[in-house]
């Protein structure tokens, strides 16, 4: 790796990894490089610069582009990046902020999950339209937490509580084809 970062957003495009943000102690507004692992090779390369740097993003990759939304100290931001043609491409800004969310992918619709500050927040993005839906809350609120999309479902797993300063061992399955939330059983422990 070139630039050494954390908190960055990742994804993986016909075989290769790419990483996005992040920040290090030397930049702690964020990081631009964008830069891809060949694992055939074993090598990384900066292969572009984002054109709003931030860290704490969230992010899914998308008919095959990435889609980065919020970050740093609440952005509101939302980029996209086309690894085919090395081209990133602004989007309007969210409606509200955010900063340590999920984001998955369901149905040619995009989900971002709580995040700090915004902990019980669900949205739904609809990239043809451009328009912003406001979903059911969150049962558990949480930011830093994992999200997944497995057949018509998407799982909210684990995180950090913002009311009782804690990582929390909640999973929860959320229906995105009706709106509705189902608490799971909970994780052996708190994944923080």
């Amino acid at each position: 790796i070139n630039v050494l970062r954390n908190h960055h957003v990742s994804f993986s495009y016909q075989g290769k990894i790419y990483i996005a943000g992040g920040h290090n102690k030397k930049q702690i507004r964020g990081i631009s490089e964008v830069e891809r692992y060949d694992p055939v090779n074993n090598t990384w390369q900066v292969v572009s610069k984002m054109p709003n740097p931030r860290y704490n993003a969230g992010g899914a990759l998308y008919k095959g582009k990435f889609y980065i939304f919020g970050g740093s100290s609440g952005e509101k931001k939302v980029d996209v990046y086309d690894p085919f043609f090395n081209q990133w491409e602004s989007l309007p800004d969210m409606p509200v902020g955010r900063i340590r969310h999920s984001v998955n992918v369901y149905n040619g619709k995009f989900y971002l999950f709580g995040g700090k500050g915004t902990e019980k927040l669900v949205s739904e993005f609809d990239v043809v339209t451009g328009q912003w839906t406001e979903k059911k809350p969150l049962p558990n609120p949480r930011y830093y937490h994992a999200s997944a999309t497995f057949e018509q479902r998407i799982f909210v797993v684990g995180g950090h509580s913002f009311i009782e300063e804690k990582g929390i061992d909640t999973v929860d399955e959320y229906d995105p084809e009706n709106d509705q939330w189902r608490s799971l059983s909970s994780l052996p422990f708190a994944i923080d």
